[in-house]
């Protein structure tokens, strides 16, 4: 099975700008996309603090008679700054299912570091871009060690 490694995958800086207001709002929890060459996924983050985020996600890889990866995802997010522009450092843990057409299940894990940067256009809107590290590790055993980079684009709820 060829490892499609990377999700949103973490030391990009966005566009300069003033200090936003989104420093001044309590948000609970919003819906992020994340996007990457080989895969997209879904993430709910949920406000655990102004600068600490749990991202629980899920993501589906399917190729035609080929097989389906769906891919569970856990992704804590501590922001070292709020403004405007917010750098961030983010790990990820989760697991990909690999269902192939002729029938049989695979359950790989998936393990990263990343780091990041958001950018609040408005406290319930966001985007950014993030350079990774992360380390798929097959049932076979055999450790694949990959760097990628994402975007992605978030909104939350008050």
């Amino acid at each position: 099975m060829k490892p499609r490694i990377g999700f949103v995958v973490l030391a990009l800086l966005l566009l300069p700008g003033s200090p936003a207001r989104s420093q001044e709002t309590t948000r609970t929890i919003g819906l992020s996309a994340s996007i990457q060459t080989f895969q997209s996924v879904i993430l709910v983050p949920i406000w655990i603090s102004d600068r600490f985020i749990i991202a629980p996600g899920v993501g589906v890889d399917w190729t035609q008679n080929v097989d389906t990866d769906l891919v569970f995802a856990l992704v804590p997010k501590f922001y070292t700054s709020m403004g405007r522009i917010a750098p961030y450092v983010s790990l990820l843990g989760g697991g990909m299912l690999n269902l192939p057409t002729g029938g049989g299940r695979v359950l790989d894990l998936i393990f990263g570091l990343a780091f990041g940067g958001d950018y609040f256009v408005n406290p319930k809107f966001s985007f950014g871009v993030e350079a990774r590290v992360d380390a798929f590790v097959p049932d076979t055993g055999n450790i694949n060690v990959s760097t990628g980079a994402a975007a992605n684009v978030s909104i939350y709820l008050k």
